[in-house]
């Protein structure tokens, strides 16, 4: 990723982004297309399409008491078609 998508998503205020959906939720998230997905408003696509990143999967990081205290998220280059379950 590059220094303007870490300047932008720093800190996530809006319910505009996967990571934002995350906490809310709290539960994970995938977004198999950025370009076609409603999770997204039109600057945060913007900023993550300029990186090349075209899927993304978030998942929340979770105190004992359920409360999110972060998330964690990978990005692909490729629109993803199912994630595999681990083996």
């Amino acid at each position: 990723m590059n220094r303007h998508f870490s300047d932008y998503f720093a800190f996530v205020g809006a319910s505009t982004t996967s990571c934002a959906q995350v906490a809310l939720d709290r539960r994970q998230v995938t977004v198999k297309d950025v370009a076609a997905s409603d999770t997204f408003d039109d600057g945060s696509r913007q900023v993550i399409l300029q990186t090349g990143s075209r899927a993304c999967h978030s998942v929340p990081l979770l105190r004992p008491n359920g409360t999110v205290i972060g998330t964690i998220s990978s990005h692909h280059e490729q629109p993803l078609h199912d994630l595999a379950p681990p083996s």
